[in-house]
């Protein structure tokens, strides 16, 4: 999605012409004309707090709505089982409002010839912009049921090395969010920082994050990790 697709539902949606919502958002009418044009990309934190007061909503809800989402206001205030509540999109709008830059959205990518491997988004530091990271969830691998630590590191060792080496992007690394209020999810967290593994050439982190605080709780790296 984009925050010109964001600003025009999020006006109609409440029947708001483009002066009525200028004068909600504190801005003037050609401010609401250049979001709506995609002239401006992403509003800046005056704009977002004033969004944030005109839904009644945090700012990490209503990035993550601006980033994937955004067709029906009416969604966003039960957002914990709509778009909102996906861990990996909530997690790239946590990167997006600590400075980061959100380069793509969902992608798939074809690891073999029977499997497709989908990809939350692609993003970057604002200072290294040709460095690309993908975010992907836990949940997207495991789907609610038991994987052994053998069945992780292939998963992890194999598709995802055979991924970050062979697409004409280089990516400098991933990102593997892991949500902190399902107890299965931090166990294999906790799990993973135990298991000897060998050094990667790119950045693997691991994240466990806190989608309704938009916090991370804990976190380490594969590349140089020494087990303690």
């Amino acid at each position: 999605m984009a925050f010109s697709v964001f600003t025009r539902n999020i006006r109609k949606n409440l029947g708001l012409t483009q002066q009525e919502l200028a004068n909600r958002l504190g801005v003037n009418r050609s401010a609401v004309r250049q979001f709506e044009a995609d002239i401006i990309h992403m509003p800046s934190n005056r704009v977002l707090s004033a969004f944030c007061d005109l839904l009644s909503l945090d700012p990490l809800t209503v990035m993550t709505y601006i980033l994937f989402d955004s067709n029906d206001y009416s969604t966003m205030h039960n957002w914990k089982d709509q778009v909102g509540g996906n861990i990996s999109y909530r997690y790239c709008a946590y990167l997006v409002l600590n400075g980061w830059n959100f380069d793509s959205g969902v992608q798939l990518y074809r690891i073999n010839e029977g499997a497709i491997r989908r990809i939350t988004a692609t993003v970057s530091k604002k200072r290294e912009s040709d460095k690309k990271i993908m975010i992907n969830s836990i949940e997207s691998y495991i789907s609610g049921t038991y994987i052994t630590t053998a069945q992780m590191i292939e998963i992890f060792g194999s598709t995802l090395g055979y991924i970050l080496c062979s697409q004409d992007i280089k990516y400098k690394g991933y990102h593997l969010v892991f949500n902190s209020k399902t107890n299965l999810e931090v166990q294999l967290f906790n799990k993973y920082k135990i298991i000897v593994t060998e050094k990667l050439n790119y950045d693997y982190q691991f994240v466990l994050f806190d989608p309704e605080k938009g916090k991370i709780q804990d976190s380490f790296s594969i590349k140089n990790y020494k087990r303690k």
